[in-house]
């Protein structure tokens, strides 16, 4: 398969096409209606998430909160204090909370094919450490899902960073549902469209701090990256001035693409599907 091309990541050929659509497993029962069940939401606890788990507490039985943390993230454990601020407005019993360890999964996806990724992409597969680490992060919570029986899942991904973080492109998004469905999985992005999640949930009395998305760095509610604090700083401060946005759409789909079909579903299709 060719390399894909962007003029900031010194490939030479453009990003091969990818099948429109991941086949799904056969035989996958029908999704039960959302009142009947439980539903996974990928929990940083910034007000993106925080929002998307107060939307689905009103839908749900039980919302699963699962937080991740890997190697380069610190303060992980501080989105308790947004569970608190949650079951406050929602009840204790709603809320089913975990923390969780992605190292294996970022060292198979990102790391150690990190060489071939660079031949393949430039010095564009560098940035995508943020990409590898939320793909990592949908593979554990599809894991979760069926561990728990919970056939729904969603995060906090959101407009405000589509250009600028190619984990939170649309075309980026429709191939981690894609993924999902191929095991039987409905993935939503319910804030996707909401501006300023964080005046949201302070119109709502969920917190009582109205400018969450102000902080930078080091959150109050959310773990602190050093590699995504690294890629921030050079997309606002480089990559959108001096290119008008950080990622190409093509070659992030592109790449989240490649990884999917070559380290997601074999594994995933190993662990979850029958012999």
């Amino acid at each position: 398969m060719p390399a894909p091309s962007t003029a900031s990541s010194g490939t030479t050929s453009e990003p091969a096409a990818r099948p429109t659509e991941l086949p799904r497993l056969p035989g996958l029962p029908a999704l039960p209606p959302r009142a009947d069940g439980p539903v996974l939401v990928m929990f940083s606890g910034g007000s993106d998430s925080t929002l998307t788990a107060s939307i689905l507490a009103e839908q749900h039985t039980v919302v699963h909160l699962i937080t991740y943390h890997h190697a380069a993230m610190s303060f992980a454990a501080k989105s308790a204090r947004a569970l608190t601020l949650l079951q406050r407005k929602h009840g204790d019993e709603k809320f089913v909370y975990h923390l969780f360890d992605i190292n294996d999964l970022m060292a198979r996806i990102f790391v150690r094919p990190l060489a071939s990724d660079l031949r393949r992409y430039g010095t564009y597969a560098l940035p995508m450490c943020c990409g590898s680490c939320k793909l990592s992060m949908h593979v554990r919570s599809i894991l979760y899902c069926y561990e728990h029986g919970i056939r729904y899942a969603a995060d906090g991904s959101n407009s405000e960073l589509s250009e600028l973080f190619p984990e939170q492109m649309p075309p980026v998004l429709d191939l981690y549902r894609q993924l999902y469905a191929r095991y039987g999985i409905e993935y939503t992005n319910p804030v996707f469209h909401v501006d300023r999640s964080d005046h949201r949930l302070f119109e709502l009395g969920i917190t009582q701090k109205r400018d969450y998305k102000t902080e930078h760095v080091v959150y109050s509610n959310q773990h602190s990256c050093a590699a995504g604090t690294m890629l921030y700083g050079f997309t606002l401060g480089i990559g959108v001035p001096l290119l008008g946005k950080s990622a190409k759409p093509d070659v992030a789909t592109d790449y989240v693409g490649m990884k999917v079909e070559q380290y997601c579903v074999p594994y995933l299709d190993a662990a979850l599907v029958p012999t």
